[in-house]
């Protein structure tokens, strides 16, 4: 799937992201490329559900406060 700057996330895709970042070890970069988006758009819906935690580390997090019921909704 190739990425259109502007295009807007359906809420299936944003849940297949999130269910990726709760239940994989891929990198940002990695679930980018996989789903064919920027990486700054993976790092915004992490960022709104609270998923990961890097805390200032690009390759190491901890699963944010967010359990995966809540990341789950919207």
């Amino acid at each position: 799937m190739a990425g259109a700057q502007g295009r807007r996330v359906s809420e299936a895709e944003s849940a297949r992201i999130r269910h990726v970042l709760l239940n994989t070890e891929m990198s940002i970069p990695d679930i980018a490329t996989r789903m064919g988006y920027s990486k700054s758009v993976i790092a915004s819906i992490n960022r709104r559900f609270k998923i990961r935690e890097y805390k200032g580390r690009r390759t190491c997090w901890q699963m944010g406060s967010s359990t995966g019921t809540e990341a789950m909704q919207t």
